[in-house]
């Protein structure tokens, strides 16, 4: 690598900064990664410093000294000279200049990505065999990995300015309100769909998802003057537009296919349609996340904002990550698409409404109405199974991860190509979803699990849902090398005096049973979405990274016997940043239009 590249002094001058001088620590460790320095020998010892920051203890050189024998199997450089950066860090001029060493350490850092990218996007371009959406899809995804730093340096913004900020903001548009949806008793819950908004409306087939997202992009476009995006992957562009016209102008569909409709209806829907000009209907069929992003950017570039997106639906979606990749099931590829769609909300500041089934869990119960866990693709853990935190491999049940955000917890690269690469990930979020039925899992070698029906458990080289799981069913598990006075030893229980390496291992179900019902939680994973529970791994549930979770309940649709025929509910079962809560709405079966129940 070129020397201009780096900067070993600077590297030295802000880890002595940390070890001897008196700084802001906190600053530097959310500001500052291990990878942004160049030595390997200086990555190890900032990622000891921050593990010992975390745990509250001193920076002394002997025990640093002792924890870098752990890293002795992996790394040969690692070696490092206390004594020159002691003598850095006794210039008076460190905390005057502190910023200007880590802006320059990152952009070392980045200067060195873009160089890495260069040579790897060269070689990935001569070779013929890469899929090119593929390709431009990855170069996309490494860019912005490389942008995120300079972010990271920049994020941080005093009360005061975001006083300011809210204030201009409430000056130009009045309130905090987010882009209303037209209904009357979602809009006083949800406060509007707020920008950068994931929100999931999900229910059984023929409950109403699709006029009901039709409904709202009436709505918006019409009473807000907005423009709405709408993908549909299932049904064409003059399907939905009668659709549209249907709800809007209280015309039978089966008329307007028949054209029988008279000069007075004409007009209307005329009218109706210059109405709802703003909602632009893409109907392309099978679409990627990369694909919604381009078309977001050409309508920004042509100074034609979109207020909202809907996407018609979800499991019709690919993921361009893992369509050529056999080891990546479905399971994995909606986590992929839901954590995709949810950074394109945030780059392009607006909501997206994704579609999504809901699973056929909800037909065998007495009460039909769809819960979280019902998502299709979905699932919960119970609150007492265990996650493995960082460095010691410490165990911790998984509820009292809201205490310990910063942490990382254990998690596994899956393919057939690296069965036995393990890594420790940050763990975005941690959500309660209630009391849910649970059932018990005990694997050969004592481990267990207890989950929710639809959790996704990992096989040998596919995903599988825990209520398709049998006794004698084989399991990828994890075993753990521990390491003291860099000796190794095999140890299959918690000890909290060594230092672990996790190896996997296959275990086997040897009894399930129903284990009652239980606070469950479950939580966000990006990158291999998924994390080790009790040494067993998990996936992702696809609702995770929403803000919203809507679904809908119709007692008509079971019950044909019922008085209030029309009667939908319309359940928020997910709420990031208010209240849970119901909404009774009014459905019209001829139009295919909800309105406020009455």
């Amino acid at each position: 690598m070129h020397k201009l590249l780096s900067n070993i002094l600077v590297e030295k001058t802000i880890i002595g900064a940390i070890i001897f001088g008196n700084v802001n620590l906190n600053k530097i460790f959310l500001q500052i990664k291990p990878e942004y320095f160049f030595l390997d020998s200086h990555k190890i010892v900032f990622e000891i410093l921050h593990r010992l920051y975390k745990q509250n203890q001193s920076f002394e050189i002997i025990d640093i000294n002792n924890l870098l024998l752990a890293y002795t199997h992996i790394y040969s450089d690692y070696r490092f000279d206390f004594e020159e950066i002691r003598n850095l860090s006794n210039q008076n001029f460190i905390q005057l200049y502190l910023d200007d060493y880590i802006i320059l350490l990152v952009e070392k850092y980045i200067r060195r990505s873009i160089l890495n990218l260069a040579y790897n996007l060269i070689e990935s371009a001569e070779n013929t065999s890469i899929d090119l959406p593929q390709l431009l899809e990855t170069t996309s995804s490494k860019l912005t990995n490389i942008i995120n730093p300079i972010k990271q340096v920049d994020k941080l913004k005093p009360v005061d300015k975001i006083f300011l900020d809210i204030s201009q903001y409430l000056l130009e548009h009045g309130s905090l309100s987010g882009l209303k949806s037209g209904f009357r008793d979602i809009d006083y819950i949800t406060r509007g769909f707020q920008q950068s908004d994931l929100i999931i409306l999900a229910a059984r087939p023929s409950i109403g998802k699709t006029a009901f997202a039709l409904n709202i992009a009436s709505n918006v476009a019409r009473n807000s003057d907005k423009k709405v995006l709408y993908f549909s992957l299932e049904m064409s562009r003059e399907q939905l537009f009668l659709r549209l016209v249907s709800l809007g102008t209280n015309t039978s569909r089966l008329r307007l296919e028949d054209l029988r409709i008279n000069a007075e209806q004409l007009l209307q829907i005329q009218q109706y349609s210059e109405k709802v000009s703003n909602i632009l209907i893409d109907d392309s069929g099978s679409i990627n996340h990369y694909y919604i992003e381009n078309q977001l950017q050409e309508y920004k570039n042509k100074k034609n904002d979109i207020s909202l997106v809907i996407i018609d639906y979800l499991q019709l979606m690919q993921d361009m990550n893992s369509s050529n990749r056999q080891d990546i099931k479905r399971a994995q590829e909606l986590s992929n698409i839901t954590r995709n769609l949810k950074n394109i909300a945030r780059n392009f500041n607006l909501p997206i409404i994704l579609i999504s089934q809901v699973g056929r869990a909800v037909e065998s119960r007495l009460d039909k109405r769809p819960l979280l866990s019902d998502l299709k693709d979905s699932g919960c853990i119970a609150s007492h199974n265990y996650v493995t935190l960082d460095f010691k491999m410490i165990p911790i049940k998984i509820n009292k991860l809201f205490f310990h955000k910063s942490s990382k917890i254990l998690s596994k690269f899956l393919s057939h190509f690296c069965l036995d690469k393990y890594f420790f990930i940050n763990h975005e979020n941690c959500f309660s979803y209630g009391h849910k039925p649970i059932y018990h899992y005990e694997f050969y070698h004592s481990n267990y699990l207890e989950l929710s029906a639809n959790h996704m458990l990992s096989k040998i080289n596919y995903w599988i849902r825990t209520d398709h799981v049998l006794e004698m069913d084989f399991f990828i598990s994890t075993k753990y090398v521990a390491l003291k006075n860099n000796q190794i030893i095999l140890y299959s229980s918690w000890i909290s005096d060594l230092y672990f390496s996790p190896i996997p291992q296959f275990t086997f179900i040897s009894f399930l049973d129903f284990a009652g019902f239980h606070k469950t939680y479950d939580l966000t994973i990006d990158l291999t979405h998924n994390f080790l529970v009790n040494k067993i791994i998990l996936h992702n549930s696809i609702e995770q990274d929403a803000d919203l979770v809507f679904m809908l309940y119709r007692e008509s649709y079971y019950n044909q016997d019922i008085i209030n025929i029309d009667e939908t509910e319309l359940i928020i079962a997910k709420h990031r940043n208010g209240p849970l809560g119901t909404v009774k709405l009014s459905f019209n079966p001829v139009y295919m239009s909800f309105s406020d129940y009455k």
